[in-house]
């Protein structure tokens, strides 16, 4: 192999090298293009649905739905997070703003009749509150995350999916470790856990 030869070897690879961190640069100045703010939403349309809120603890007349006999339980409370996200473009920034719901469902939790006391109202109200420590948790997590201009909606959609499913498990822990309330110690082990949680989550400050 001659000497230029190699040199434009050495050439054709420096080349490449450069093309390389071209694109990078390109795809890294596109996702820092997308800014993401996200706050807790407090408003809904829906009358079923009851925003969470530090100043509105529930009620036993929340729970509004029909008993659900397949369930041995003194009561259940039914909760979630909803994400909605709206865009708009500024000075070639895309920018993403999301809505994040922790959410009571009146119509779909239940209280039996002979269980509808300030008891049974703590354990569920802690559930509602680890719903709203979640959708803190997922603010957070979005806040952080560097989101592409193709895949936000995805990327979006899969943060919810992950802390939906992390809830749900975390409720299901509460539930099994507590024997939904009738261990009084171990329930008070957890009122305590999850209040200075919540205290302690900067998106309801």
């Amino acid at each position: 192999m001659t000497c230029f030869m190699i040199f434009m070897k050495k050439i054709s690879l420096l080349i490449s090298l450069i093309l390389l961190f071209q694109i990078l640069f390109s795809q890294l100045k596109k996702d820092s293009a997308v800014k993401v703010i996200a706050h807790i939403n407090y408003q809904s349309d829906d009358k079923n649905l009851i925003p969470f809120s530090l100043n509105n603890p529930l009620t036993l007349n929340d729970f509004a739905g029909p008993v659900n006999s397949n369930v041995t339980g003194d009561a259940e409370t039914y909760s979630g997070i909803l994400l909605k996200y709206y865009f708009s473009h500024e000075h070639g920034q895309l920018l993403i703003s999301v809505d994040v719901f922790p959410f009571f469902d009146k119509s779909k939790s239940w209280c039996r009749k002979e269980s509808r006391n300030d008891k049974t109202l703590s354990h569920e109200q802690i559930h509602f509150y680890i719903t709203a420590i979640k959708a803190c948790e997922m603010i957070e997590e979005i806040e952080k995350y560097h989101f592409s201009i193709r895949g936000y909606k995805m990327e979006l959609q899969k943060i919810s999916n992950d802390k939906n499913l992390e809830a749900e498990e975390y409720q299901n822990k509460y539930d099994f470790e507590t024997k939904h309330g009738r261990k009084i110690e171990m329930q008070q082990k957890w009122n305590e856990k999850i209040t200075q949680s919540l205290s302690e989550q900067l998106c309801f400050k």
